[in-house]
């Protein structure tokens, strides 16, 4: 004779299946003694859709940040090496700091820029450093070109640059 019942309720897991309870059977060996055998846990399958849908969903998300970092990137890092050209071809820029050995990027200073179009750049050449801050406009989508700005050196002298300066 075989007696089942419910003994108990586990809320481990194991793996993905999650362990309900225990079952007990109790066998009667014919000598009117009971020995109780506890067989293995019972298990119910837990769906693993949720767990593939959120996957899924964070692999695109990913995939669509990443794509629009990436076009950020490159349309940044092509404008700057445009920008760069424009100021590396300014006669009056050169001629302030001597060869150019370094330019770079300033994001503050393009946030205190009082212009939409104005952008600056920390040059450092052989003979002076300093910031610009200039109007880059479009030509071709090769092409920026340095407009108008001041180039302020480190020792406090401001020197206007650009085409329109070249015009005055």
């Amino acid at each position: 004779m075989i007696v089942s019942c419910a003994v108990g309720c586990l809320s481990s897991e194991v793996g993905s299946e999650a362990v309900i309870g225990y079952s007990r059977n109790i066998h009667d060996n014919g000598a009117g003694m009971q020995n109780p055998i506890i067989d293995e846990p019972t298990r119910v399958r837990r769906s693993r859709t949720p767990w593939i849908i959120g996957g899924i969903i964070t692999l695109v998300l990913l995939l669509v940040f990443g794509a629009i970092a990436s076009v950020a990137w490159f349309g940044i890092s092509t404008f700057n090496d445009q920008a760069y050209a424009a100021i590396r071809a300014d006669p009056a820029i050169v001629d302030a700091v001597g060869t150019i050995t370094d330019i770079r990027f300033d994001f503050q200073a393009t946030g205190d820029a009082p212009g939409n179009e104005e952008f600056a750049y920390r040059i450092i050449g052989e003979r002076a450093s300093g910031l610009l801050v200039g109007r880059f406009v479009t030509v071709s989508a090769d092409i920026e070109d340095l407009r108008e700005g001041n180039l302020t050196l480190d020792d406090g002298r401001v020197i206007r640059v650009g085409t329109a300066a070249k015009s005055d």
